[in-house]
């Protein structure tokens, strides 16, 4: 055994046991011993005899995952804009550790210009209306993390209308951008921005609708705006010989569902919330939650709800006008707008994706020359 160098300092030889033998990470044994990361990467390289591993081999008692491949490693980075600290979360391993393996695949890191860090932001405005919405916005289908000293918000979409929503939301406050990634068997855009830190009241994805919103009717209607214009679907479709329409709302988000349920019935409107799919996979579908559904099906009820909220993303008020502008016409008069307005949206979803794709391709050709 190696003589101990202090009453504490853990010896060459208990250093290597635990760093060689027990696949222990630095910061796994600064924890263990009390010691910082920085004393005890210093004693193993004085030590002359303890190896530093190679990336693959860090953290191999932690990965969640194999080690990826320098593709699926430079999509997560470059592609789908993760950060060192995300993917590391993803693989079970820390920041360092995929800076390591970046360097060892070669792949260089975001300037930062390209990681949003430079460019100039501007905090939050308070506006307590704006706030609701962005909190509804970010409980449907908008994410929110910790990127160093900002606010780095994020989402996928096919839909130029969610790329124009996020860009008008976010875009008078930081840098708003997309860039192309492959998706299951097709293409999408996934939309990103870096704010500053008054923007951290995103970071936590609610539960219920928080209390100060749900007691305020104008706050909860524009909670509830954000929370449609991210998750909401409005139909029309006929009824008979008349235009019958439907507001509706599937989402795993139990808690949030009652509560809209219980605020809009304290309103006066009839609404309907069922368990639409149990946890499992069926018919080819995988649900990882319980799906819940929440809807509204009376025409006049729909469109005086219509009327109080502020939607933003712009095909679901072209929904909301035409939903208005049929209440008194039979299907027949009404139908060819219902479906010019459906192939619309269908031609930009098209032009959207396929400009994805045309992207991702030209970006990893490049890379493979």
């Amino acid at each position: 055994m190696s003589p101990r160098p202090s009453p504490y300092r853990p010896t060459d030889d208990e250093l290597a046991d635990m760093y060689l033998v027990r696949k222990m990470s630095t910061h796994q044994i600064a924890r263990t011993t009390g010691f910082s990361r920085r004393s005890i990467v210093r004693w193993i390289e004085k030590s002359g005899r303890i190896k530093p591993r190679e990336p693959e081999e860090v953290n191999i008692s932690l990965r969640k995952h194999p080690i990826p491949e320098r593709n699926t490693l430079y999509q997560l980075y470059w592609a789908e804009r993760f950060s060192l600290n995300e993917i590391g979360k993803v693989l079970g391993a820390s920041g360092s550790w995929v800076w390591e393996l970046m360097k060892k695949y070669g792949i260089s890191r975001r300037t930062a210009a390209e990681a949003g860090v430079d460019y100039p932001k501007t905090s939050f405005s308070g506006n307590p209306i704006d706030r609701a919405y962005l909190i509804g916005l970010r409980t449907g289908d908008l994410h929110a993390t910790i990127d160093g000293n900002q606010v780095r918000i994020d989402t996928s979409t096919t839909h130029p209308a969610m790329w124009e929503l996020v860009s008008s939301c976010f875009g008078k406050y930081g840098r708003v951008n997309r860039t192309p990634s492959k998706w299951k068997d097709g293409f999408q855009w996934m939309v990103y921005g870096y704010l500053d830190k008054s923007f951290d009241f995103l970071l936590t994805k609610p539960q219920r609708v928080p209390k100060e919103i749900i007691s305020d009717r104008v706050l909860f209607l524009s909670f509830l705006s954000g929370y449609i214009d991210a998750e909401g679907n409005l139909r029309i479709f006929r009824n008979e010989n008349k235009v019958g329409v439907s507001f509706r709302i599937n989402s795993e988000d139990e808690g949030i569902l009652r509560d809209i349920r219980d605020a809009l019935r304290t309103m006066g409107y009839h609404v309907y919330f069922a368990l639409g799919e149990e946890k499992g996979t069926r018919n080819g579908k995988t649900y990882r939650k319980r799906l819940w559904t929440l809807g509204m099906f009376r025409k006049n009820e729909v469109i005086e709800l219509l009327g109080r909220l502020t939607l933003r993303h712009h095909e679901k008020i072209r929904w909301a006008a035409l939903i208005v502008l049929g209440r008194e016409k039979s299907w027949h008069s009404f139908e060819p707008l219902v479906s010019a307005h459906k192939e619309k949206v269908r031609r930009g979803v098209l032009r959207f994706v396929g400009e994805a794709e045309r992207q991702y391709r030209v970006r990893h050709e490049r890379k493979r020359d």
